[in-house]
């Protein structure tokens, strides 16, 4: 994944979520 990460590059929060979440993994979160 490297789209929706740039995306969110700023939100550190937002990726810290998804990676404790362990579901999306990098991206297809919203795909």
């Amino acid at each position: 994944g490297g789209s929706l990460r740039g995306k969110f590059v700023d939100a550190t929060p937002f990726e810290d979520s998804l990676k404790k979440d362990g579901e999306c993994g990098s991206e297809s979160p919203s795909l």
